[in-house]
């Protein structure tokens, strides 16, 4: 029986005893992407009207043309037939997506309903609230998750299938999910505005990808040298994902909105990492509960569905509230709290990789009988 998460004692070397500079060393490398993140916002401050609405960049028209490009990497990117090895494990993957888009969402929109109602605004101010409930509802992240079991060598087919299916899920599921939780700020006719418009935008695109990719193997032109291309430019969602955080922060800052100060963010970055924490720990129970139930998962069945619980999208996160808020003042504000986790969910991650790793390579002997999970 899997009795816990630390392995068995042993007098070897342990693997999770890495050195601390070793792990945020891999954070570093692995999300880049948060150091862009961090420089656009300061970008964003210093000279906020370059990407305003009425800037130079136009971001009302470039924005949606790079997400648009970057859902079309994302489906030229899809191997559906190495996703169908892993379609199988039916209750990993039906886990895994009740966690996403019922769990999460409840468990987020609950503390933030009950910390809404006798905190002051000063301190948490209804754009952070607004913006941790849309973090609540998002899809699971599809590269990061994808990294991190990687790393820890958990399931990565399982990982891939869900983050794909996940983040395609949240085109729709995303916000209906909101409408239900914040009917008062939102009309169903935003809402499926917002459907439509997420359709064309990213819906399209991936389905423009995946057909360019079929043409591609039929014709026989998708070669190694060209599966090597197509890999190397799936690195397009990070970087636009850098340029839309600059954008969004560029609108805000020339808005003057000031509804946040550096004490509410902090009371929000505290709140979203102990939800982080409670969310982690809440997978790791009812795995176990599995388990002695008699239905256990693999060892690394359990790391991806850990990383895919417990993770939440930037891709989709910044179009969908640009689309869905169009009209608010405070769109970056919004975005905050996606930033924040994305942080928290980064560095968090990174220090689970060794203790996991080494978890699995201590796996009892009986786990290779494990058929499906």
């Amino acid at each position: 029986r899997v009795s816990d998460w630390e392995g068995n004692e042993s007098s070897e070397p342990e693997e999770s005893q890495e050195p601390v500079a070793k792990r945020v060393l891999f954070c570093i490398l692995h999300e880049w992407v948060l150091l862009g993140i961090i420089l656009a916002v300061i970008a964003a401050y210093f000279a906020p009207w370059v990407g305003s609405n009425s800037g130079p960049l136009h971001p009302g028209i470039t924005n949606l043309v790079l997400i648009g490009i970057v859902f079309f990497v994302i489906g030229l990117g899809l191997d559906f037939k190495k996703l169908a090895n892993a379609v199988v494990n039916w209750r990993a993957h039906v886990t895994v997506q009740l966690t996403i888009y019922a769990l999460f969402p409840a468990f987020m929109y609950g503390i933030v309903g009950c910390l809404y109602s006798f905190l002051p605004r000063e301190i948490f101010p209804e754009s952070l609230a607004l913006g941790m409930v849309i973090t609540g509802s998002l899809p699971t992240t599809f590269d990061t998750s994808v990294i991190f079991t990687r790393a820890a060598g958990g399931n990565e087919a399982i990982a891939v299938l869900n983050g794909t299916f996940s983040n395609l899920a949240g085109i729709f599921v995303t916000p209906l999910l909101l409408l239900i939780q914040l009917k008062s700020t939102l009309s169903i006719g935003a809402v499926v505005s917002t459907l439509i418009k997420l359709a064309e935008v990213c819906l399209v695109p991936v389905t423009i990808g995946q057909i360019t990719r079929l043409v591609l193997y039929k014709t026989g032109l998708l070669t190694e040298k060209v599966a090597l291309i197509i890999t190397k430019i799936g690195v397009t969602p990070k970087i636009v994902l850098i340029w839309l955080t600059f954008t969004t922060f560029c609108e805000t800052f020339v808005s003057k909105i000031s509804g946040v100060s550096l004490a509410s963010v902090g009371v929000c970055t505290g709140l979203l990492t102990a939800i982080y924490i409670i969310i982690t720990l809440f997978i790791i129970g009812y795995l176990q509960i599995f388990e002695v139930s008699g239905y256990p998962f693999t060892r690394e069945t359990q790391v991806a569905m850990l990383f895919l619980g417990s993770q939440k999208t930037m891709t989709l996160a910044i179009p969908l509230i640009q689309i869905l808020y169009a009209d608010y003042s405070g769109v970056g504000e919004l975005v905050l709290p996606v930033i924040i986790f994305h942080s928290i969910e980064s560095l968090i991650g990174g220090f689970l990789l060794f203790p996991l790793r080494h978890w699995i390579s201590k796996a009892p002997q009986r786990d290779e009988l494990y058929v499906m999970n």
